[in-house]
C-alpha cells in the first residue's frame, strides 16, 4: 500500500511538472519575434569548400565577400549557421566572411585524432592558412571561444601573422563547473545521452534552449532547439567533458593579441564570472556587457557583436 501511494504521488508530481512546462512554453510563444524562422535558419552566406586536415578530418568551410577578413567559430552542438545574421551584416559592411563547421559538427567529419581541444584548435590554424587570412578578426562563441583561446596559446606565431585580434563571445577558458549549475546539469544529461532525447521533445527542448537566452522569443528558441538537436552526445561528449576537466586560466597572460570580450549579464550557460576571468587574464583585453542578454549573443546582440568586430578591425597593425 505504501509503495502504491509513493508511485501515485510520483506520477502526480511528474504530471504537474509536465503541465507547468507546457504552460511556460506557451507563454514563451506569446513573446514578440524579432526574426522569422527563415531568417534564423538561413545558412552562413557564401560558397562551400571542404578542407582536408592532416589527420583526415574534412572541414566544411564557407566564405563570401571581399575586404578585410572576419573568421567565425561556432559553439557546441550547432554549426556555422549560428553566425548567419552577423556574418551577413559584416559582409554587407565590406568584409570577407569565413565560417566553418567545427569537427564533428554539421558537415565536418572527425579524423583519426578524434575530438579534443588541441585537435580542434589546430583546425583554426588550417582554416586561417587555407584562406590566407591576413589582418583578420577571429570571432568565437562559447565552445568556439574556449577553442580560440587554445589556438592562441598553441599557435601564437601563426595567430600573430594571420590576425589583428579576436572577439570572444560568452567565453570561458575551461573549469566550466565553476559557477554554472546549467553546465553541471548539461554534463549529467550528456553522460547518459539524455540531452538528445530532451532536445527532440518540443516542450522540454524549448525549455532547454530557453536557458541560453535572456529574451525568450519563440522563433529563436525553436531555431536553437533544432540546431542543438541535430547533434549527438556520444559524438561530442569528449570536448564537452574537456570544458570541465581542462583549464587555461593560468596561461591567459601568454596571449599577446588584442582581445575584446563580450558577455550577457543573464548568461546562465557560461556565467559572467568566466568572462570577467578571461578579460582580466589577457593583457589589455576589454570587457563589454550586454544588459539582460543570455548566452546566445549571436542572435540577441547582433549590433553589439558587430561593434566589437569593427573596433578591432580599425586597429592599425
Amino acid at each position: 500500500m505504501k509503495l502504491t501511494r509513493m508511485l501515485v504521488g510520483t506520477a502526480m508530481a511528474a504530471g504537474a511538472a509536465h503541465i507547468g512546462a507546457k504552460e511556460l512554453v506557451r507563454r514563451f510563444g506569446e513573446q514578440p519575434d524579432p526574426f522569422t524562422m527563415e531568417e534564423l535558419m538561413a545558412p552562413f552566406p557564401g560558397d562551400e569548400f571542404y578542407l582536408d586536415t592532416a589527420d583526415g578530418t574534412r572541414l566544411r568551410t564557407i566564405a563570401d565577400g571581399s575586404g578585410s577578413p572576419v573568421v567565425f567559430a561556432h559553439g557546441l552542438r550547432v554549426t556555422s549557421t549560428e553566425w548567419n545574421l552577423i556574418a551577413e551584416k559584416v559582409r554587407h559592411d565590406g568584409h570577407r566572411v569565413i565560417g566553418f563547421d567545427q569537427r564533428g559538427h554539421g558537415g565536418s567529419t572527425t579524423g583519426s585524432d578524434g575530438i579534443g581541444s588541441r585537435q580542434m584548435a589546430s583546425d583554426y590554424a588550417a582554416v586561417l592558412e587555407h584562406y590566407d587570412v591576413t589582418d583578420g578578426v577571429l570571432v568565437a562563441h562559447s565552445m568556439g571561444a574556449f577553442l580560440a583561446i587554445q589556438f592562441l596559446l598553441d599557435h601564437p606565431e601563426l595567430a600573430a601573422m594571420r590576425l589583428k585580434g579576436a572577439v570572444l563571445v560568452s567565453p570561458f577558458a575551461g573549469d566550466l563547473a565553476s559557477g554554472s549549475p546549467v553546465a553541471d546539469l548539461q554534463l549529467a544529461l550528456s553522460k547518459t545521452g539524455a540531452t538528445d532525447f530532451v532536445l527532440k521533445n518540443p516542450v522540454y527542448g524549448t525549455l532547454f534552449a530557453s536557458a541560453l537566452f535572456g529574451t525568450k522569443a519563440p522563433s529563436q528558441l525553436e531555431a536553437c532547439r533544432r540546431e542543438l538537436s541535430d547533434h549527438q552526445d556520444k559524438v561530442l561528449f569528449p570536448i564537452f567533458e574537456a570544458f570541465f576537466n581542462e583549464s587555461n586560466y593560468g596561461r591567459l597572460a601568454e596571449i599577446n593579441l588584442p582581445v575584446r570580450v563580450i558577455c550577457g549579464t543573464a548568461d546562465l550557460a557560461t556565467p559572467p564570472e568566466h568572462a570577467e576571468r578571461v578579460a582580466a587574464g589577457i593583457p589589455g583585453a576589454t570587457l563589454t556587457w550586454v544588459d539582460g542578454a543570455g548566452h546566445a549573443l549571436n542572435w540577441e546582440a547582433i549590433n553589439e557583436v558587430v561593434g566589437e568586430v569593427e573596433v578591432l578591425d580599425s586597429v592599425d597593425t
